[in-house]
């Protein structure tokens, strides 16, 4: 049995009001014939959710047992979860802004570790502000001036066989445990806000990765075929990412489409960034979109009238999830995010 393992917290109302968890709960299921494990807090949205996926067999809803905040608690949550069970093959995903594309599982060909790496014309872990902040946070300047011409590994989807992934997650669990769950404390958050705070994993998770992973006894660390789309241009002269709204999938420009999409919501330019937020989050919609010249690169004085396709998971959530935790509350489909 293949798992996908992801964690969410946030108040009922919140969760009635989020295309985009919605969208990444139907498009796992419908990508791949594996089980979904979603690690909840508070305890009001864990247990209203677990009534919503009572009648879908392959969802599970589970509390967070950790005894941390749940953003860095997964770690725990995981291991302990895929310890107790025979998974053979597991995905670990943000809940928020991923949606699967395609069975990512059977991209999986050999034993190991798949990671999401972010582009490197774009910036890279010394360049990129955030990401900088977060390894020398926690590990010093020297550790980011040995790693700081390498490309940032994204920590919000990484997936393994099971041997590499056990390896994984109980050494993020001890470094956050450590370096983390001790030190996020009310001084850090003053001083690099909630955002940045709730982030430090993704600096443990290149420490890791890069320095303390040894492929002969932990497993290969392979590339996985996921498009982390911070910073990442579409539809335009030299893009690397190719939006095509006939077929509602995000591909790269030799028309290989990836398995999944992360950080779709930071697509640029504008036009292509909400024909892809709304088209993968389930919500129909007819928008005005600026054209722009592939020859010139500027914007014409025109305007173009267009509908975008959904992709065929929705079909699949209109079917599990008429309501949505609400009775007939829709405000998810009118969310304007």
């Amino acid at each position: 049995m293949n798992a996908i393992l992801a964690s969410v917290h946030l108040s009922p109302v919140g969760l009635q009001n989020q295309p985009y968890f919605r969208a990444f709960v139907c498009s796992a299921l419908a990508a791949a014939d594996a089980h979904l494990y979603i690690f909840v807090s508070p305890q009001q949205t864990q247990r209203q959710l677990a009534e919503l996926a009572a009648s879908v067999p392959r969802v599970h809803v589970l509390p967070n047992v950790a005894n941390a905040s749940l953003q860095h608690a997964r770690y725990e949550n995981y291991l302990s979860l895929v310890r107790s069970r025979g998974f053979e093959k597991v995905v670990l995903a943000d809940a928020f802004d991923v949606v699967l594309q395609d069975d990512v599982f059977a991209r999986m060909d050999a034993p190991g570790l798949y990671v999401s790496e972010e582009s490197a014309l774009s910036y890279t872990l010394g360049t990129q502000r955030v990401n900088a902040l977060w390894v020398t946070a926690l590990y010093g300047q020297e550790t980011l001036a040995r790693l700081q011409q390498l490309p940032v590994l994204c920590s919000g989807f990484t997936a393994g066989t099971r041997h590499a992934v056990l390896v994984y997650l109980r050494r993020m669990a001890e470094e956050s445990r450590w370096r983390i769950v001790r030190r996020v404390s009310d001084e850090i958050q003053r001083a690099h806000g909630r955002d940045v705070a709730r982030g430090f994993d993704q600096g443990i998770h290149n420490v890791l990765l890069r320095e303390g992973w040894d492929a002969a006894t932990d497993g290969a660390v392979r590339p996985m075929d996921v498009l982390t789309a911070n910073a990442q241009r579409c539809n335009g002269r030299g893009s690397l990412v190719q939006w095509n709204h006939t077929t509602a999938r995000v591909c790269r420009r030799s028309g290989r489409c990836f398995a999944a999409v992360h950080q779709f919501g930071r697509l640029q330019p504008e036009a292509c960034r909400w024909a892809v937020r709304f088209s993968l989050t389930c919500r129909p919609n007819t928008r005005i979109l600026r054209l722009r010249s592939h020859s010139s690169g500027t914007e014409r004085q025109q305007h173009q009238e267009t509908t975008e396709t959904l992709p065929s998971y929705c079909k699949l959530c209109d079917t599990l999830f008429p309501a949505w935790l609400g009775g007939s509350n829709l405000a998810w489909r009118s969310a304007n995010f």
